[in-house]
């Protein structure tokens, strides 16, 4: 009876010694985050993106941007992207909420024109970006893709100023898919259908 009690916690031991093993051999969670928008009617869309900043779950952490700056939105559409953050090492947690903070020299462009985006008062803390919390796992790998929406950010005013109320959602590049390739003649009418098992958008 005894030599089977002690082959029991001898397999118990081996087990627990395992689990902590492959515990001990996972690594942190990484996370990427790029900017991208979709084209609007204007020359330019001017914003100066200073940092991120993300709940884990124990308070706020800040993540400085890789290039902090003013940047024409414009120029991110149809595949081309703004990295924000590179592949940075967390600790396992859930992102509960996460804010793109933004400066005051802001500006729009029509028609040739430049005209200065004001930005409501008390929006030092950022802008929240419309997504759901999301688990950082040990040895995942997280790219997170920042839309930020300028038709329905930028609002005219009723004393012709034009004011920024940043439209910003997130979602995981991996959950979406991405068609590439080259139209000829570059002049003729297209159209692009892509299937899958469930839906088939055009």
């Amino acid at each position: 009876m005894k030599k089977y009690s002690v082959l029991m916690i001898l397999a118990f031991l081996a087990i627990f010694s395992s689990c902590n093993k492959d515990n001990d051999n996972k690594s942190n969670p990484v996370l990427s985050v790029k900017l991208t928008d979709a084209p609007a009617d204007y020359d330019a869309v001017n914003v100066e993106v200073l940092h991120l900043e993300a709940n884990l779950g124990a308070g706020w952490v800040e993540f400085p941007v890789e290039v902090p700056g003013v940047y024409n939105l414009l120029e991110f559409t149809n595949g081309n992207t703004l990295l924000l953050i590179g592949d940075t090492s967390l600790l396992p947690g859930t992102m509960t909420e996460l804010r793109l903070v933004l400066g005051t020299e802001n500006s729009v462009v029509l028609d040739g024109i430049s005209y200065d985006l004001q930005t409501p008062s008390g929006q030092t803390s950022g802008y929240k970006v419309k997504m759901d919390p999301q688990v950082l796992e040990p040895d995942g790998l997280y790219r997170l893709v920042l839309d930020f929406d300028v038709n329905e950010s930028i609002h005219l005013t009723g004393n012709g100023k034009f004011m920024l109320k940043p439209v910003v959602r997130g979602y995981l590049e991996t959950a979406v898919g991405g068609i590439t390739g080259n139209i000829l003649p570059l002049a003729s009418a297209y159209y692009v259908e892509a299937t899958n098992a469930t839906d088939t958008p055009g």
